[in-house]
């Protein structure tokens, strides 16, 4: 018997099946598009969608969770369950969600009795779905709410994580890249490797020339990582790239399963179309 819930954003970018397999439960967060307020999707025609107006123009704007709309969250699941909730959040280091989610658990042990603990997983995208499928895994196997606690906040940082694209536009528009660079890296096929810090942040951390050479450059990065067994990859609308850079590290690394999944409109407003990510356990990073 599942003796607490485990929940998390949409910026973990799980799947329905993987969210269902797991009983971990979302809560859907919101951007807006052409002036109109959204919500996230993992319905993959949705986000096609999304893509496709990215790519037409369209610049979505993010927005952190409000304190209110969690507090309604955490209170209804809470209400449902009666059960403790434990909590897995976009990190600190890219969204004030995390402050608030801890400002909301504080507001619903004092309204239902009910214990919110929250995880600053000081990661996005299938970061935080990794942790929050470990979480799952250990409950299942009987280990209590706090100890499970304890386990992910001395795991997240054994994640081993890097991103690349193909198009410079969205990381010129949001700042991560001056405009001349963006504008000469396209003209070149320059491929740019960006991985997250300690804190949670995001940085560019090398460039390459070309997709074959990226992705051998990330399966060098990971040679002497230690990594696991199982590779996680997350895309956004380019299915091909998330195919065929699994396909270089299964062969250069060994590992012997792969979890490919989209990315969703949260992480993809920033990023844009045409974004592979790769992540696994393995050594600190």
């Amino acid at each position: 018997m599942n003796e607490y819930v485990i929940s998390t954003d949409s910026g973990s970018d799980l799947t329905s099946e993987l969210y269902t397999k797991y009983d971990i439960i979302p809560i859907m967060m919101e951007y807006d598009i052409d002036g109109k307020i959204a919500k996230d999707s993992i319905n993959e025609t949705e986000l096609k969608g999304f893509y496709d107006k990215m790519r037409d123009g369209a610049v979505p704007k993010t927005t952190q969770l409000n304190t209110e709309t969690l507090i309604g969250f955490f209170t209804e699941l809470a209400e449902k369950y009666q059960k403790p909730i434990l909590h897995l959040s976009l990190s600190s280091g890219i969204s004030g969600t995390y402050h608030n989610c801890t400002l909301a658990a504080k507001e619903v042990l004092e309204k239902t009795g009910i214990q919110v603990i929250i995880v600053d997983t000081l990661g996005a995208s299938l970061m935080g779905g990794m942790l929050a499928i470990e979480a799952s895994k250990n409950r299942a196997n009987g280990m209590s709410i706090l100890d499970n606690e304890s386990f992910l906040n001395d795991n997240r940082l054994n994640i081993n994580v890097y991103f690349t694209t193909n198009t410079l536009t969205y990381l010129q528009r949001g700042g991560r890249i001056s405009k001349t660079s963006a504008v000469v890296g396209q003209m070149l096929g320059i491929n740019p490797i960006m991985s997250v810090d300690r804190e949670g942040k995001l940085y560019v951390c090398d460039k390459q020339r070309g997709e074959k050479k990226t992705f051998l450059k990330i399966a060098e990065n990971l040679a002497g990582a230690n990594v696991g067994k199982t590779l996680y990859i997350s895309n956004a609308d380019c299915p091909k790239r998330a195919d065929e850079i699994a396909r270089v590290l299964k062969e250069k690394l060994g590992f012997e399963e792969v979890i490919i999944t989209n990315i969703g409109a949260i992480i993809g407003a920033h990023t844009g179309p045409g974004l592979v990510s790769i992540f696994c356990f393995g050594n600190e990073r």
